[in-house]
């Protein structure tokens, strides 16, 4: 399930977009991510990062190891990627 925060409630703030992992691999919840980027765009809000769960993120950092490791943000599909824990 994917779900959007904003700390004002306004519709043009920008919006941490929250993906769940789907136990199913990147591939799959990179999909999920991609759609609900595009709903809320649909409704006029501006997603401002991209949350994922810290198993999630680990997998994409491993994947992104050298960028990583020269302290450079994890951007995916065009969002800073968070950890949902922290």
């Amino acid at each position: 399930m994917a779900d959007a925060h904003s700390g004002n409630g306004l519709s043009g703030a920008g919006v941490t977009v929250e993906v769940d992992d789907p136990g199913s691999g990147v591939a799959v919840l990179l999909d999920d991510a991609t759609t609900r980027i595009l709903e809320l765009e649909a409704r006029g809000y501006r997603p401002a990062r991209l949350s994922v769960p810290r198993t999630a993120y680990e997998r994409i950092a491993l994947i992104h190891a050298r960028d990583v490791a020269r302290g450079v943000p994890l951007i995916v599909l065009g969002l800073p990627l968070v950890s949902a824990e922290g």
